[in-house]
């Protein structure tokens, strides 16, 4: 009988280490399972597209960076330590923040990925802390 009862926790311990190692999306940073692995159809256009975006881009610039959330870019600060903010047209000193990274090096990358992307733009990486 403890036999059967050992099985069954091994079965149900190899269970979670399993769902443990699912992918993680470099794209969001975030835990997901992509909708092709889940329902084991062709991925969307939409997928395929960024995930080409993504291969073509350099080391560390992503398809889909962290942009603040669905408010004012310009009062509203994304939870960051790093800011890559893009000066406003006009030149009156109005910085935009186009994207937040956790690291410098990323917010480096991204910063002159935009700058090769936008020349004439001016651009810089904000530390926060």
């Amino acid at each position: 009988m403890a036999s059967k009862i050992d099985q069954q926790i091994d079965a149900i311990n190899a269970a979670r280490k399993a769902a443990q190692k699912r992918a993680k999306n470099p794209l969001t940073r975030v835990k997901v399972n992509s909708p092709s692995m889940l329902t084991k159809k062709a991925p969307s256009k939409r997928l395929v597209a960024r995930r080409k975006k993504t291969e073509r881009a350099p080391k560390g610039v992503y398809a889909n960076p962290v942009v603040g959330v669905h408010v004012d870019r310009k009062k509203q600060l994304p939870n960051f330590p790093y800011l890559v903010q893009i000066e406003g047209t006009a030149g009156d000193g109005d910085w935009f923040t186009e994207a937040g990274f956790r690291l410098l090096s990323r917010a480096e990358e991204y910063a002159h990925f935009l700058h090769r992307k936008i020349p004439s733009a001016r651009i810089r990486v904000l530390d926060r802390f």
